[in-house]
């Protein structure tokens, strides 16, 4: 019977532990915390939302990392969420979709799911070692993997391993850098843990009087490797700089930016679908519609007041003008600022604080198809671990399942991913 051991007692490593047993191998996996899950069980505010609905097509590219997109099309593309919703079932845990895009466990408790999978693992004969820090990976002469080094000075034999301990965010909930370490001593590369799913800091930050206001539909843009990204969604303001589901899921971008860089450019836009042309049509109509109208008094009727001064004092416009005196100039930098008002970030946030870390693990050492290292034959990697994060929403969370679940697959399988188990028929996703 193969022996593989799994670092890791989270969402990956669990699901990476399930499916190497239900393929006959002896798991056993490494945990440094006292308790497993920590980390999923505070996902989604304790609901846990495991996946969504988007389309198996362009579900890829909305992951960030280095090659991100082409490298986890196949692990989706092996669990899209049909799938996950299967597998689900097969261990107890039904799935409700409330809005229709996002997928919760029926019961909406996170420890439904912790439980059903430790219930799982259980029957399957796989042993958790709680409060068991592995401190290093042991190699044959040949640089073979052996085996590791635990932290009571104890070493454990196996002939493959599933690196699965996450990223560096929630340190309280077992976040850290030991896959960075571990990968490193065999030969791999990684990108430094940064904090991702984060407040963004905007340097001078020009909204610290309006802390608390928020925008329903903005979107953030910056340029990456020579394109343009676009996150759109709520945004609020801090009084540190941005929150919200929008600036969420652009700190990512923006703390690798300041990494490299050590600064971001970006530009916000107060309402996401409308241009520059698009609010100069606009002011164009207020301006023959209600030319007595002070400007302050009209961008009121679409921003809150405080947003709409603060709108007048970037655009060098009196927010006493009357619509009637305002000239093509100033409806132009009006326009500019409602569509694109630029802003910079040169200060990352605590990552202990972030919900996720972006960087990890080097892609370009990594089999997409088994998620076996490219350096050491049965080293395997799953999770956070490596280079990919994506946006709110469940999406990280089913990045977990699917490379938890392909790589114990495929160390299982002789590197042949094979089929996730024995799964029971497709269950419906439940609507209210």
């Amino acid at each position: 019977m193969m022996r593989i051991l799994v670092v890791g007692a989270g969402a990956s490593g669990l699901a990476a532990a399930i499916s190497a047993a239900r393929n006959g191998a002896s798991v056993t996996i490494l945990e440094k915390m006292s308790r497993p899950g920590l980390r999923l069980l505070a996902s989604g505010g304790g609901h846990c939302n495991l996946a969504n609905t988007a389309s198996p097509k362009t579900l890829p590219s909305l992951f960030q990392g280095d090659g991100a997109t082409k490298f986890c099309r196949h692990a989706l593309g092996r669990l899209p969420s049909s799938e996950l919703i299967r597998f689900f079932a097969s261990i107890g845990v039904r799935i409700c979709s409330p809005d229709g895009f996002h997928l919760y466990p029926e019961s909406r408790r996170a420890t439904d799911v912790l439980n059903a999978l430790l219930l799982e693992t259980r029957r399957l004969g796989v042993k958790i070692c709680l409060s068991t820090e592995v401190k290093s990976l042991i190699f044959t002469d040949s640089r073979q993997i052996a085996g590791v080094a635990i932290s009571d000075g104890h070493e454990i034999d196996a002939e493959k391993i599933i690196i699965a301990c996450g990223g560096k965010s929630y340190p309280s909930l077992g976040g850290g850098e030991s896959a960075l370490a571990l990968a490193k001593s065999a030969g791999h590369a990684s990108a430094p843990f940064l904090p991702a799913l984060s407040e963004i800091h905007v340097s001078e930050n020009p909204f610290r009087t309006i802390s608390g206001v928020s925008l329903e539909n903005a979107s953030l843009s910056l340029i990456c490797g020579g394109s343009t990204r676009r996150f759109h969604g709520e945004l609020l303001f801090t009084h540190k700089g941005l929150s919200g589901k929008c600036a969420l899921d652009a700190s990512g971008a923006i703390s690798r930016e300041i990494h490299a860089k050590g600064r971001s450019e970006f530009f916000l836009s107060f309402v996401s679908d409308m241009n520059a042309e698009a609010w100069n049509s606009k002011i164009t109509e207020w301006r023959s519609s209600d030319g007595s109208k002070r400007t302050c008094k009209m961008l009121s009727g679409i921003l809150t007041a405080s947003l709409s001064r603060l709108v007048c004092e970037k655009s060098n416009v009196p927010e006493t003008m009357l619509l009637s005196q305002m000239g093509r100039d100033d409806s132009k930098r009006i326009s500019m600022t409602l569509s694109g008002m630029r802003l910079e970030s040169t200060d990352l946030p605590p990552i202990g604080k972030s919900m996720l870390s972006c960087g990890g693990i080097s892609l370009e050492e990594v089999f997409s198809e088994t998620l076996e290292s490219r350096l050491r034959k049965n080293l395997y990697f799953a999770g956070e671990a490596l280079d990919i994060d994506g946006p709110c929403g469940g999406y990280n969370l089913h990045w977990a399942f699917a490379s938890g679940l392909l790589a114990g697959t495929a160390a299982s399988s002789d590197g042949q991913p094979g089929e996730y188990g024995h799964l029971r028929p497709t269950e419906p996703i439940q609507r209210p």
